[in-house]
């Protein structure tokens, strides 16, 4: 199987799971008196922090400690999350509200290829053969010793 493919079953998994995970924090919440929106923002960020550590470790298998990876998942998930928010809106523009569903999926397929794309080749790209840049978002991460 080529490393492409294997990353994007691995892609798909780990984002099926990042919305079970969404979907069953946004349940817990609200049955616990939560209300509708902050629920959903809170579930939704828990998806999106296991779907950073799932795609960063497993599927792209990357060991940076640097703040650039997080930096450019959250930038490339806002930008996708726009992107999804157009396209369901310019198929409903064009085709009606009965076609709410196509809308739907037709933004969800366009949003899921921008992101792994922008994964791939951005966020969790090889970077080893780069010069060392002298950027703040190239450092690593300090690591916390015991009684700091």
């Amino acid at each position: 199987m080529s490393e492409t493919r294997k990353q994007l079953l691995r892609f798909v998994v780990i984002g099926c799971t990042a919305v079970l995970i969404d979907l069953g924090m946004y349940t817990l919440l609200t049955g616990a008196g939560l209300g509708t929106s902050l629920a959903k923002g809170l579930a939704y960020l828990t998806g999106m922090i296991f779907g950073f550590i799932g795609n960063k470790f497993w599927t792209f298998e990357s060991s940076s400690r640097s703040m650039r990876e997080p930096m450019l998942y959250l930038t490339l998930y806002t930008c996708s999350l726009g992107v999804n928010v157009a396209v369901n809106s310019l198929v409903l523009a064009f085709l009606g509200a009965e076609w709410k569903l196509f809308a739907f999926l037709t933004a969800t397929g366009v949003s899921t290829v921008m992101n792994f794309v922008g994964l791939k080749w951005v966020t969790f790209r090889n970077r080893g053969s780069e010069p060392i840049s002298e950027s703040a978002l190239d450092e690593p991460l300090p690591v916390m010793m015991q009684g700091d």
